[in-house]
């Protein structure tokens, strides 16, 4: 697992939500505690996966599902804190761990979305049948494909974003 401060924290926070539901199920409560059991879990596992994203739009992408997913969290915290669920210290001490993981993604999103991305942004290299090796560029904007005439290259043109594939 990393160490950075983004993923510790989401860690961490998942472990509070566990505890939470297991809690919650010993009052027979189970609806809510589904729900918040998967949508603050899954926190921790969009970073994750953000962390091995194929670009830059990817990475953005899965961290707007975390950050979606705190905004849930907290939904379902207000509501078991409004039906006395949970106390209102337990509230408070959750929550703020919630907040403080939104406020990171929120910085994290806003960043990247806001950045330039640059036109070829190499993503992966993959191995073929034969011998053939490629290097895969992410091209953000369709009209880039037609500008690029560097080298003999595989346009592969999907909705979005199209990818440029060259001989490695």
């Amino acid at each position: 697992m990393r160490n950075d401060k983004l993923s510790v924290q989401s860690m961490d926070f998942a472990v509070q939500i566990i505890n939470l539901v297991k809690s919650l199920k010993e009052t027979r409560e189970s609806i809510i505690s589904n729900q918040i059991g998967r949508s603050g879990t899954s926190i921790g596992a969009n970073i994750r996966e953000a962390q091995y994203a194929h670009g830059k739009a990817d990475f953005v992408a899965k961290l707007q599902i975390a950050l979606k997913e705190c905004y849930e969290t907290e939904y379902w915290l207000r509501l078991l804190n409004r039906t006395k669920y949970i106390t209102d210290s337990e509230f408070s001490s959750i929550f703020a761990e919630n907040q403080s993981v939104t406020n990171i993604l929120a910085k994290i999103v806003i960043n990247g979305v806001t950045s330039k991305v640059s036109v070829l942004t190499p993503a992966r290299a993959i191995t073929g049948s034969g011998n053939l090796s490629l290097k895969v560029f992410v091209i953000p904007h369709k009209k880039l494909v037609k500008n690029v005439r560097t080298i003999p290259a595989i346009i592969i043109r999907t909705k979005k974003p199209h990818f440029l594939a060259t001989p490695l």
